[in-house]
């Protein structure tokens, strides 16, 4: 069983192996890959958050604001 395992991953390593002589694993590839999408996801927000501050898509709402006895308070001076 160790000697098939050995085997294998000798196999493994030849088909995957760079020509070039800079082989860095798989566990590189993930990494880039990782960045890749927070670079995506981030690019993405950016577009969203601009078109959002251009269209003001936020801010618009269904819901009716809720009447509050504080807003259309009158401040009265005292002017003698």
């Amino acid at each position: 069983m160790v000697r098939k395992s050995n085997y294998l991953k000798g196999r493994v390593r030849e088909r995957y192996k760079e020509y070039d002589g800079s082989y860095l694993g798989h566990y590189v590839q993930y990494f880039f890959w990782f960045f890749c999408v927070i670079g995506i996801v981030i690019f993405g927000l950016t577009i969203l958050l601009l078109l959002d501050s251009h269209y003001h898509w936020s801010k618009s709402s269904n819901v009716p604001s809720m009447a509050c006895p504080y807003n259309n308070r009158v401040l009265v001076q005292n002017v003698a």
